[in-house]
């Protein structure tokens, strides 16, 4: 029994004294990388940085991708009282201020898919220097332990959803590597069930 134990001393001492030099301090966790956003010299680059601010509740990021008079609209077009909802860019601001604040928020995912199967275009009743990015699939989910599970997506069996926004550029802008910063002047997002 005591060579045994010897044995198992000789064997473990190497490994319980391993990494314990002077030089050695305690281990620590990994540090993490910084988030990089795309500039907003694209229309969409700007819906993909908005996207990304709000999967990481970054309210500062948030309020450089609205325009000052940005203007927001959700509308349930199901139901017999259909029920609209506008937002403004303070707003906005407002609600990813709120969640980064959360203690109780486990996690947020705004997939808005890949920007290449977006669709971009310009509405004949907009101004001339305006573009539409519109998002025929996305998905946007929160968990919160004290309030539940949210989430939405589209497509969807048995809904229809357009889920759209406005974007107008601000040129020259030195900031820029386009000279142009792109920023987003109205949302919409309309739901109706077939």
């Amino acid at each position: 029994m005591k060579a045994r134990l010897a044995t198992v001393l000789a064997v473990a001492a190497p490994l319980i004294f391993l990494g314990c030099g002077k030089d050695d301090g305690p281990i620590k966790p990994p540090t993490p990388q910084p988030i990089v956003y795309p500039d907003q010299s694209t229309p969409k680059n700007t819906v993909l940085r908005m996207s990304m601010a709000v999967a990481n509740r970054d309210s500062v990021v948030t309020a450089s991708v609205y325009a000052d008079d940005y203007e927001g609209s959700s509308n349930d077009l199901d139901g017999p009282i259909p029920e609209a909802f506008t937002f403004t860019k303070a707003d906005e601001i407002r609600v990813i201020g709120a969640m980064a604040l959360s203690n109780s928020i486990v996690s947020v995912d705004m997939d808005l898919g890949h920007p290449a199967t977006w669709f971009q275009h310009h509405f004949v009743s907009d101004p001339p220097d305006w573009v539409t990015i519109e998002v025929p699939g996305y998905r946007i989910y929160v968990n919160d332990v004290d309030l539940g599970e949210f989430g939405m997506q589209s497509p969807s069996a048995g809904e229809t959803r357009i889920f759209e926004f406005r974007l107008r550029p601000t040129t020259p802008d030195s900031t820029s590597p386009t000279d142009t910063t792109w920023t987003i002047v109205r949302w919409t997002e309309i739901r109706n069930l077939n």
